[in-house]
């Protein structure tokens, strides 16, 4: 035998026992009754977590996560509410109901209508009729802070209106489990056209029903 077979023999040799050390390395790490550990059943996660940014969540564990899989499902039931002053009151109208908010402008009176309607302004080119929701509401005083008053452009029933208020504060999230009836101390007047009354940060928010009052 010439030493090129000798050293190709050797090299056989070796690769076949590095296969045999990669098998008895296997069955090491099987475990006592010759079985693989099984792989943990991976647990489906809730939709509203699924549904969630990511940034919406700071779980860091099983509580916190399902403390915030709440937190989520509340926030979803909240609807934002354009809120507004009238006087010292606070009022607030769904968001989905009010278009836009506009500097005021001149009213031009018309003759033979309302006592609630304070006239008519032109916007892009519409004629669209302003309301005294003071009026409606029964607040004795009625006069307007020239100062901050804004014009709300508001679309009901399809029909496009105006309310003046004396200034914008925010928009609110607010849930239906929030809102409370009107207390007893509330006028009758007012009563009538309200949805209820939330109190946020101490203070006391009026939620209007515009269609009744301007069905009023």
């Amino acid at each position: 035998m010439n030493i090129a077979e000798i050293r190709k023999k050797k090299k056989k040799s070796e690769k076949k026992d590095q296969v045999s050390e990669e098998i008895i390395k296997k069955e090491a790490s099987l475990s006592s009754d010759n079985t693989l550990p099984i792989p943990q059943k991976e647990e489906k996660l809730p939709e509203e977590y699924i549904e969630s940014p990511i940034e919406a969540l700071d779980f860091i564990d099983e509580e916190s996560f399902y403390s915030n899989i709440h937190k989520i499902s509340e926030e979803k039931e909240k609807a934002e509410y354009l809120c507004f002053l009238l006087g010292d009151e606070e009022y607030g109208i769904e968001v989905k109901i009010a278009k836009e908010v506009l500097k005021f402008k001149e009213i031009t009176p018309v003759p033979k209508t309302s006592d609630i309607i304070l006239g008519i302004v032109a916007i892009r080119g519409e004629i669209i009729p302003v309301f005294d929701i003071k009026k409606i509401l029964g607040i004795e005083f009625s006069h307007y802070d020239e100062k901050n008053k804004k014009l709300i452009l508001l679309k009901v029933d399809n029909e496009f209106l105006c309310i003046v208020t004396d200034k914008i504060v925010q928009i609110r999230k607010i849930s239906k489990d929030q809102i409370e009836p009107p207390p007893l101390n509330v006028s009758i007047a007012k009563q009538e056209f309200l949805y209820g009354v939330v109190i946020l940060d101490g203070k006391i928010i009026r939620i209007l029903d515009i269609e009744k009052m301007l069905s009023y």
